[in-house]
């Protein structure tokens, strides 16, 4: 199976500003709590990618949809427990693109980040910034 190099970065890792001494316990609860948040996050990704693989058929929904292969599901697991494992800000939801590929999508106030990994096994990076695309390429 082609693998996706999941080794480039998403977003900043989440985490605390490495300065201990001068953070105070409740800065580094917080920072252990949005990491527990993050984690939990991916984890209902990966769950949710976990059923997919496991029973194909929930993806069906009518004939003009085009599931994933269990490939297609497979490499999106196995980057979601990379990116997570990074410690990689997670993304919102994942949903299958329609045309046999799987979307993952990130919302942040006027910006909506997409990456899609399609079914030719190309994978597409979208930002929108107030419903404009303003940056797109091919990973």
């Amino acid at each position: 199976m082609t693998t996706l190099d999941t080794s480039f970065s998403l977003s900043d890792p989440v985490q605390g500003d490495g300065n201990t001494k001068a953070a105070g316990d409740e800065q580094l609860a917080d920072v252990a709590m949005l990491e527990m948040e993050n984690r939990k996050k991916w984890n209902q990704i990966i769950d949710q990618l976990e059923s997919w693989w496991k029973d194909p058929s929930k993806l069906i929904w009518d004939n003009d949809f085009a599931p994933p292969s269990r490939d297609i599901i497979e490499l999106a697991f196995q980057s979601a427990n990379r990116w997570r494992d990074n410690n990689n800000i997670a993304f919102d939801r994942v949903a299958p693109d329609g045309e046999g590929g799987i979307t993952f999508e990130a919302y942040q106030g006027l910006q909506h980040v997409s990456l899609t990994i399609n079914s030719d096994l190309t994978v597409e990076f979208l930002r929108f910034e107030d419903c404009r695309l303003v940056e797109s390429y091919i990973v």
